[in-house]
């Protein structure tokens, strides 16, 4: 089995993969009821997805390992919110996000209750009661392994997979991303299939001429799953001797109605592909505060808008990974488009529907 995506040329072709999905709003206040059959049992400090939302436009999806728990909060057309914690007990766990500019972060209580989840701001004291909710959403199955360094496994290794229950198409494209082929295996295997791979590499590598343990991190996130959208993204990792390792994210954006993941092309039109363009250079120009001599100096020109994006309800988001359109050393780059910028008339009328703002 072919190593999990680390190859630049792998990196390219994974940017061919992208999507984007769905529609309809839910015209109610109130969250659909779903049938036993839907609803996810949830099972604390174990490995699981949910999908949630609230009486009041707040959405979340919440993942879950052993010790770990992650989180997508969405509030309407407002910004998605990332954060990260861990188990406190049995049934309450706590979440921290990342910084901004002055240094504030959001921070949240969780608490388990049956089927539903309970999560408070710290800050304002509002607590948000979610249930799940997958009326125009997909439901995941997730799977995790974790091993560290020992005498008879020297190297580490961290992967997170999420795989949709009822998407085959979907699935289809996220083990394609993840694995960089379609594993031979069954679902509850494939992580440990991998390992055993790339454990094997190692060994057969005498990884210890590089002076440093074999290293990999793979894990799938999801950025956005409703109104019949799914943005999924894979923050990978791996070091395997040289000079340095190689990271960066890589999208999937399905579409549950067509079933089917989407380019930019099933989205914009050509004249707006290049207006992004053109933004991108922009924005990547003030992010870096490049004079345009200095971005022919740093970047492979012209920036083009890439197939390596997500959808959030209120923006698209690029990511320019490694190598892409600079050198190693000058990183990874990630320019986030709101919608108000984008020329309505050159999005195609489905999608609009869907993000209207």
């Amino acid at each position: 089995m072919k190593k999990i995506y680390i190859y630049t040329a792998l990196m390219i072709v994974i940017s061919m993969f992208a999507c984007k999905s769905e529609n309809g709003k839910e015209k109610t206040t109130e969250p659909k009821k779903q049938t036993a059959s839907q609803v996810t049992n949830i099972k604390p400090k174990s490995d699981f997805y949910i999908h949630l939302t609230d009486n009041n436009g707040m959405s979340v999806d919440l993942k879950s390992t052993k010790n770990e728990v992650f989180a997508t909060l969405q509030q309407g057309n407002q910004e998605p919110v990332f954060l990260n914690g861990n188990y406190k007990s049995d049934t309450q766990f706590s979440l921290l996000g990342f910084a901004d500019q002055d240094g504030k972060r959001d921070k949240y209580q969780g608490k388990i209750t049956k089927n539903e989840i309970e999560l408070t701001n710290t800050a304002t004291g509002k607590t948000y009661k979610l249930s799940q909710n997958y009326s125009e959403s997909v439901q995941f199955k997730a799977y995790s392994l974790k091993t560290e360094i020992t005498d008879a496994e020297p190297l580490e290794d961290n992967l997170y997979l999420l795989i949709p229950e009822n998407q085959p198409t979907l699935k289809d494209s996220i083990l394609s991303l993840f694995f960089g082929e379609k594993p031979n295996a069954k679902n509850d295997k494939f992580l440990e299939t991998a390992h055993n791979s790339f454990l094997k590499e190692a060994k057969d590598a005498n990884q210890d001429d590089f002076g440093m343990p074999w290293t990999r991190e793979a894990k799938c996130s999801v950025y956005l799953n409703e109104k019949q959208t799914v943005s999924l993204g894979i923050n990978f990792f791996e070091f395997t001797g040289g000079a340095h390792g190689l990271g960066g994210q890589s999208f999937i954006v399905y579409d549950m109605k067509q079933n089917k993941t989407l380019v930019l092309e099933d989205i914009f039109s050509a004249e707006e592909i290049n207006k992004i363009s053109k933004i991108i250079y922009k924005k990547i120009k003030a992010n870096r505060g490049f004079s345009d001599d200095e971005m022919a100096d740093t970047f492979d020109l012209p920036i083009k808008a890439n197939q390596n994006f997500y959808l959030s309800s209120n923006a698209i988001h690029f990511c320019y990974n490694p190598y892409e359109i600079t050198a190693y050393a000058n990183g990874s780059d990630e320019v986030t488009i709101s919608y108000k910028e984008l020329a309505k008339q050159n999005i195609n009328p489905d999608y609009l529907k869907r993000f209207k703002n």
